[in-house]
């Protein structure tokens, strides 16, 4: 896990707003023909923040799906790109009461 200090950037894919998530995790897994490499973003969000930056959480959402790692060298090995809902204790507080 490392913090992400204004170093790296990522892009929304709609309208191309500029984010810095604040934490990313770096997964490694070796396989037959080389490894798995999983990307993570995370971004922990205080409460009076959750409405103006939903944009991030839903661009967050769809990185596993739409994010197309680039592939600097030809090599067997597999990436993987995911983004995590917003971590927010009260929020998931109450969803759990809800539940």
């Amino acid at each position: 896990m490392v913090r992400n200090e204004r170093k790296l950037k990522i892009y929304s894919f709609t309208d191309g707003k500029r984010f810095e998530a604040d934490y990313l995790v770096f997964l490694k897994k070796d396989n037959v023909d080389g490894y798995e490499q999983m990307q993570i973003f995370m971004e922990p969000k205080g409460t009076h923040l959750l409405n103006d930056d939903h944009w991030k959480e839903a661009f967050l959402l769809v990185l596993e799906q739409d994010a197309k790692p680039v592939k600097k060298f030809k090599d067997d090995n597999e990436y993987k790109i995911w983004g995590f809902h917003f971590f927010n204790r009260e929020n998931r507080e109450n969803r759990k009461k809800q539940d």
